[in-house]
């Protein structure tokens, strides 16, 4: 009861902090999307823990008595998912700043994982008769194997290039830091602002690279490789 409280007077006082835009005004994006964030996910990660031992180890007696166990149990996955909507968002105003990479993708996706994970565990609380744990291994296993098969570079390519259409900043170190996706997200900006400062050199000194790339090996076939390698040889530089 104490920790909802808590919770609930935090979440009504913080309300605007969470969603509003008002202290855009005193805080850069970076201090916004940052303060607080990695407390916002601990914090709901603790929660879960919490809950998980309690629906384990907590027996309900009287009928009365469950009843409002089980409804703790839903104040307190409610205010976790304010939270953790509160990172989230804090986390897409950082992308809209500043631009998409890998860890703040897999960080994006982990909270969507423990937001699945939450509604299922709400469910669990008034319906005691199904499992909890195989939910858990197979959301667990779907989710791993979602990371492995989708090309989480080529999403970040994407998401930076339309962040480019509309704000004209996109970090081109980053790009080519990348594998293939990256460099073939080079040459698509290259196509639309040949003009940018330092592609070309950037692009050139990828084409002189592949030059020395054996692309008859079996072992090596990529058809991203092939695709990108293809569009290389064909650029033609200013």
């Amino acid at each position: 009861v104490l920790l909802n409280a808590i919770y609930l007077l935090f979440v009504v006082i913080q309300f605007t902090y969470f969603f509003g835009d008002a202290l855009h005004e005193d805080y850069t994006y970076a201090e916004y999307a940052r303060r607080g964030f990695f407390e916002l996910v601990l914090v709901t990660v603790i929660n879960w823990t919490l809950l998980l031992i309690c629906l384990k180890l907590v027996k309900a007696g009287k009928k009365g008595y469950g009843f409002f166990m089980k409804a703790m149990y839903s104040l307190l996955i409610v205010a976790s998912g304010f939270m953790l909507a509160s990172a989230y968002i804090r986390l897409s105003a950082y992308e809209a700043a500043y631009g998409f990479t890998l860890d703040r993708i897999l960080a994006h996706t982990f909270m969507l994982f423990l937001m699945v994970i939450f509604a299922y565990t709400l469910i669990r609380v008034w319906l005691e008769g199904i499992s909890i744990a195989h939910f858990y291994i197979i959301a667990g296993l779907l989710f791993y194997t979602g990371l492995n098969t989708i090309n989480l570079e080529e999403v970040i390519v994407d998401n930076n290039l339309n962040r480019y259409e509309e704000t004209g900043k996109i970090d081109i170190y980053y790009l080519d830091s990348l594998s293939y996706s990256g460099i073939d997200g080079l040459i698509t900006l290259y196509e639309k602002d040949p003009n940018y400062p330092e592609l070309s050199v950037m692009l050139e000194h990828r084409k002189e690279m592949i030059e020395h790339l054996r692309l008859d090996t079996w072992q090596s076939f990529n058809f991203k490789k092939q695709q990108v390698v293809k569009r290389l040889q064909e650029l033609e530089l200013k």
